[in-house]
């Protein structure tokens, strides 16, 4: 992996923890703009970052600020990345009934769950299994949560589950967190040298800062990914 491949991912793992702070405060607004950017990044400079947890934070976040249409396109989004999934089907549906003031049945969050689907977003082979899956833990993903068979076919939990309130968001994969410590000392978005941090740090006069700013584009062209730090980036 390049150099410039590696601070395209940190920039998109700090958007996508940024997102979730700001997810998890309710700034649903800010949020949003920060999985938008992230998703736009991942798509465009074409690197291994994993684009389902993001485009269902996205999701998600437009489901709490009522664009339900919206929201359907990116759980639709992630359908194609998983034909299997039944945690996306399942919001759909949910977003469907809210839609067309209908009732859900969750029919095809079922079918998603018995490898089985019915539905046209994406090629899939039908699995035939010899028992019934009873639950899918999306926790080995990064979102502590187990959808269970039961929660979809108990018709008399309905009104509960359209809420979607019981849901948050994926957190960002352990592979991709080095870097993102809080470091309040570095500029926004501003890669450093570790062996400049206290330098930088220490400096006040803008020629020292010059100095130190030379230093690392300099030092940066060769070092190697893991030598690298990137601040989280600053939305108001």
């Amino acid at each position: 992996m390049t150099i410039d491949n590696t601070l395209v991912i940190r920039k998109i793992a700090s958007l996508h923890n940024e997102g979730n702070k700001f997810f998890q405060n309710c700034e649903y607004l800010k949020a949003r703009r920060c999985y938008e950017t992230a998703l736009e990044n991942t798509i465009n400079s074409k690197v291994q970052y994993t684009k389902y947890p993001l485009a269902f934070n996205l999701a998600l976040t437009y489901f709490r600020l009522e664009k339900l249409e919206k929201a359907k396109s990116f759980f639709e989004y992630c359908m194609k990345k998983d034909p299997y999934d039944c945690l996306a089907m399942f919001c759909i549906e949910v977003s469907e009934s809210i839609i067309n003031d209908s009732k859900a049945d969750f029919d095809r969050s079922i079918a998603c769950m018995q490898r089985c689907p019915n539905h046209n977003y994406a090629d899939f082979k039908k699995v035939k299994l010899d028992e019934k899956i009873e639950n899918v833990d999306y926790k080995p993903l990064g979102l502590d949560f187990k959808i269970e068979l039961d929660m979809l076919e108990n018709k008399n939990n309905l009104e509960n589950l359209m809420k979607l309130d019981f849901l948050t968001v994926f957190e960002v994969r352990d592979v991709f967190k080095l870097g993102l410590q809080d470091r309040s000392y570095i500029n926004k978005h501003q890669t450093l040298f570790k062996g400049d941090e206290e330098e930088y740090k220490r400096s006040s006069e803008p020629k020292q800062h010059k100095t130190v700013a030379k230093k690392i584009k300099r030092i940066t062209k060769f070092t190697k990914p893991s030598r690298l730090v990137v601040s989280n980036p600053d939305f108001k």
